[in-house]
């Protein structure tokens, strides 16, 4: 059974290059590794082929790197920059609004997985744990939390990782649907979360 990535990873991970050259070549190589993907899978990925695609010698890949799981993990974490810049922007939990918001939320994620083929095998290769600690759970949880104040705080958390369950079935569905098909899909899924949010934040408190 392949390696896969994990929180453990992060242990060995190379600090972020400081100098506008440095991150342009660390950019410059995670491009490289995201074009690999639409060829071979997560768990076939070497630093040879990454050094080929991208016109890099080898060692330059761990001076950014620490192993090529630190690097599709990085990878994974800049696809979902965006989501997290999302979430920050569109507040899911503003009660006043939240259907709204959560309208943009899967519009960002549709835009996201068609911009990025291979975030459906980097999403079932990377080992992101429990969820518990990661920016994006933080995000939503405090947004929740903001917009339910009169649960205890467990109860949020669970509402939490409900919601970010209900996301990741989704997106691991779509990763194995045939692109035509994916649209209808992600309407079936926000039909799907919108209701469960209703249930608490259409309740009066």
């Amino acid at each position: 059974m392949p390696s896969r990535p994990s929180r453990s990873t992060e242990a060995l991970r190379k600090p972020p290059p400081k100098q506008a050259r440095s991150a342009a070549k660390r950019a410059a190589i995670l491009d490289a590794t995201e074009s690999l993907l639409g060829e071979h899978a997560p768990a076939d990925i070497t630093t040879r082929l990454i050094a080929e695609a991208g016109g890099v010698p080898i060692g330059s890949i761990y001076r950014y790197f620490a192993n090529v799981d630190d690097l599709l993990l990085s990878l994974f974490e800049r696809m979902n920059a965006g989501t997290v810049e999302a979430l920050q922007d569109n507040k899911i939990g503003d009660e006043r609004d939240w259907r709204r918001h959560l309208d943009l939320t899967f519009d960002h994620l549709r835009t996201m997985h068609d911009a990025h083929p291979a975030y459906g095998a980097l999403m079932i290769h990377v080992d992101l744990g429990d969820r518990k600690e990661d920016e994006i759970t933080q995000l939503l949880g405090a947004l929740l939390h903001r917009s339910l104040p009169h649960l205890e705080t467990s109860h949020v958390r669970e509402i939490t990782q409900t919601v970010l369950a209900l996301f990741d079935g989704v997106e691991r569905r779509l990763y194995r649907l045939p692109t035509s098909d994916r649209p209808a899909a992600f309407e079936q899924a926000r039909i799907a979360v919108a209701a469960y949010l209703a249930h608490y934040l259409d309740t009066p408190s």
